[in-house]
């Protein structure tokens, strides 16, 4: 698949797969670039996922919820800061 599409980074490898320090190595090796796990990457679809009803919901609730979902994301390791 990632002979189809391009690479940019930074990399973040997510799901519960990416628990897993040799899939990380193995495709640092073929990619030639550095990869990033989050602290838990089983949980990044769940927040997505969260994040999309969030979305759907909209206005003044959005806006709270984004709010304190990230400073936690943050703290996680969810979300890289910069």
């Amino acid at each position: 698949m990632l002979k189809r599409v391009s690479v940019k980074e930074p990399i973040v490898f997510a799901g519960g797969v990416a628990r897993n320090v040799c899939m990380r190595r193995l495709l640092e090796e073929i990619l030639k670039k550095k990869i990033t796990v989050p602290e838990n990457p089983q949980m990044v679809g769940a927040l997505g996922a969260a994040l999309c009803v969030l979305c759907a919901l909209g206005g003044e609730l959005l806006q709270k919820c984004l709010h304190r979902l990230q400073g936690f994301l943050i703290k996680k390791g969810f979300i890289l800061k910069s």
